[in-house]
């Protein structure tokens, strides 16, 4: 029993493992009414966070005398987030976020059906802002310029369409309703 101590000292001095307590978040995502999504953080070490986001965008079906279509995405992200103080209550944040995408297109009109399937994934940097209400709730704004590839597939066929897009969207800038709480490893 000695010797089983001796051996497991060190690893339980220079694990990674953490016996305290760890800040979390959890929260709401938004830049529109269709895409909504959920966010959550758990802190690294002071002001660096890894963050986990998953978004619904665009769930539509649309229904017609001869016609049904059906049509969404959704996407994850992990990301890292490093934030800086501006003031006590206000924060900058930014950092990576890799991301992938998946999105379908279903098409039945008189029998015959069309299937397009999008994929992608891509590499976005976090830019925006926080404003901390009070210890546990905040709100943020932010926008993600990100590099992605993608490709189209219709009706099975691989790959369809492929494509490359980058850019900076200023128009689209997402809040975020943050719940901050603290939980044992």
């Amino acid at each position: 029993m000695k010797n089983l101590l001796v051996l497991l000292t060190p690893l339980l001095l220079f694990s990674p493992i953490t016996f305290g307590q760890t800040n979390k978040e959890i929260g709401i995502r938004s830049n529109n009414i269709n895409n909504l999504g959920i966010i959550y953080k758990k802190q690294r070490k002071e002001n660096s966070f890894v963050r986990y986001r998953l978004a619904m965008t665009s769930l539509n079906m649309t229904i017609s005398e001869n016609n049904l279509i059906v049509n969404g995405q959704l996407g994850f992200s992990i990301g890292w987030e490093k934030r800086v103080s501006v003031s006590d209550k206000f924060q900058f944040k930014h950092g990576f976020e890799p991301f992938l995408r998946g999105g379908l297109n279903e098409n039945f009109n008189n029998n015959f059906g069309n299937t397009n399937l999008d994929l992608d994934a891509g590499l976005g940097y976090i830019l925006g802002f926080i404003y901390h209400f009070n210890e546990k709730f905040y709100l943020g704004i932010e926008t993600i310029p990100s590099i992605s590839v993608g490709s189209t597939l219709v009706n099975g066929t691989s790959p369809g369409i492929i494509r490359i897009n980058s850019g900076f969207n200023s128009n689209v800038a997402a809040i975020s309703a943050v719940y901050k709480f603290q939980s044992k490893n």
